[in-house]
């Protein structure tokens, strides 16, 4: 995706949330009770969602399991760098870096990648 951008021409932005944080994958574990918590809030109302919650529980493990592995395979603004810097080099501009987001632990990590 990088690379057809730049081959393009077209300037690119990636921003995820995710990332390797003891503290966020801790708290990333926590989703199975969060969707047990949720669940009889959500509407329209259907027994098929109860059974997949309560009875066996795929829907919360499953959550938790896609939550941990995308925070394990988060990039770091180092790394986005990294497999940028062959891209193009000398007519594409790459930046990256990690901005706070308010009021939690959370950062959201962004690649920027432009034309020269």
């Amino acid at each position: 995706m990088l690379r057809d951008a730049a081959e393009a021409g077209q300037p690119i932005g990636i921003f995820e949330i995710p990332e390797r944080a003891l503290v966020l994958i801790l708290l990333t574990a926590l989703t199975p009770l969060l969707v047990a918590l949720a669940t009889p809030f959500i509407r329209p109302f259907e027994w098929r969602r109860i059974f997949w919650t309560y009875v066996l529980p795929a829907v919360p493990l499953t959550c938790a399991w896609d939550g941990i592995v995308s925070q394990l395979r988060a990039y770091t603004a180092a790394e986005l760098l990294e497999i940028s810097k062959d891209i193009a080099p000398g007519s594409f501009v790459w930046r990256a870096g990690r901005v706070s987001i308010p009021t939690t632990p959370g950062h959201v990590t962004y690649l920027l990648g432009h034309p020269r």
